[in-house]
């Protein structure tokens, strides 16, 4: 793996800096810094070329939210090639991101894992308990102005047993269950199985085909929907971006992002 220590690097950031431009500043003494606004896909792409025709750029970082039209991929990193060495990004679950392609040419992708740990956890914890206590439809009642209507007792939270699907960080962080970060969950399935009476509720927070959620789920009070919320905190918002500006720090230092999604030099 080649050093770059010593080495002065060009950082193209993509999308909207909410909490670090001091400390990008502060990066800029040392390396260069071009940014480009949070615009439409085919903008993006069309300034990365641009920037690309005269500009060695080294390493790239996402902000929360950039290029929303997905996937990240081919078209996005080949203008950029051979000299990117980094892509650092906001979040964990990376689907959206071609990480194939950047380890066949040699090109990290790192995440920001801890960052989100925490909030999707609680989300996952809350979701738990609205499913279980029948919170959904007992609100979409009462709104109804039916007070208890058609409720019955639930399980209580002491005499049930949940399973976690996954012990990584988030997994660690929290005390019911954890959400999954990719569309894992076959929707039509799930459908089948309330629709049958094997799964009595459902609480969710990501869906199979964002943002489009099945028909029947919209409508089933024993469904408790989120908007992909799970991470959607004022705090997140630091502190992923500050453990992706760490990445590229640390790469900067050592040669490997602090916490990289990929290999590409594992021969």
């Amino acid at each position: 793996m080649p050093s770059v220590a010593q080495l002065s690097k060009t950082i193209l950031v993509v999308g909207e800096v909410q909490a670090i431009h001091d400390d990008l500043k502060r990066m800029a003494q040392r390396h260069t810094i071009k940014y480009i606004p949070n615009q439409s896909r085919q903008q993006i792409i069309k300034d990365i070329k641009r920037i690309a025709q005269d500009t060695r750029v080294d390493i790239l970082f996402f902000m929360d939210g950039s290029l929303k039209s997905k996937p990240i991929d081919e078209e996005v990193f080949a203008p950029l090639l051979p000299h990117l060495s980094l892509v650092s990004g906001i979040g964990c679950g990376f689907d959206h991101m071609a990480v194939e392609y950047l380890e066949r040419n040699k090109i990290f992708y790192s995440n920001t894992p801890k960052a989100v740990s925490f909030p999707t956890a609680t989300t996952a914890s809350m979701l738990v308990l609205q499913t279980l206590r029948a919170a959904s439809q007992a609100e979409a009642g009462i709104r109804r102005g039916e007070w208890r209507g058609s409720l019955t007792p639930t399980p209580d939270t002491r005499e049930v047993v949940v399973g976690i699907l996954g012990m990584g960080t988030i997994g660690k962080s929290n005390p019911y269950d954890a959400l999954s970060l990719l569309p894992v969950i076959d929707e039509n399935a799930l459908v089948r199985a309330m629709e049958a009476g094997i799964v009595s509720r459902v609480g969710l927070d990501v869906f199979e085909k964002e943002p489009l959620v099945h028909p029947y789920l919209m409508k089933s009070e024993r469904a408790t929907l989120l908007p992909h919320w799970g991470t959607s905190t004022t705090r997140t918002v630091v502190d992923a971006e500050k453990e992706g500006l760490a990445n590229i720090t640390a790469f900067l230092a050592t040669g490997t992002p602090n916490t990289p999604v990929n290999n590409p030099f594992d021969e």
